[in-house]
């Protein structure tokens, strides 16, 4: 997915156990893993607030919640993270337990 200069591509594969309903509220539980890696995210951010679209402190937030779950990447104002869905039902993010 690409907009207005910043790139989010992702892969990944999951399976999903229909006899388990409960462990995800009514849906089919979910075991798999996806990496996604954002590109140009902050400096999206950096233009809608110099535009006045986003508001400074919105901004911050996003990029507090991005540190938390985020790695940088190797290229310049680039992210990148590993969701997970193991047996268990625990969702991770880089290994840090979300559910």
């Amino acid at each position: 997915m690409s907009a207005a200069g910043a790139e989010l591509t992702g892969t990944g594969d999951a399976t999903f156990d229909n006899t388990d309903l409960t462990s995800f509220n009514g849906f089919p539980k979910p075991t798999g893993e996806i990496d996604l890696k954002l590109v140009g995210g902050n400096g999206l951010m950096d233009g809608l607030v110099k535009m006045g679209l986003l508001p400074q402190e919105q901004a911050m937030g996003a990029r507090m919640m991005m540190g938390l779950f985020t790695r940088r990447g190797d290229g310049e104002d680039t992210l990148t993270t590993k969701v997970e869905i193991n047996e268990q039902g625990h969702i991770l993010a880089n290994g840090q337990r979300l559910k």
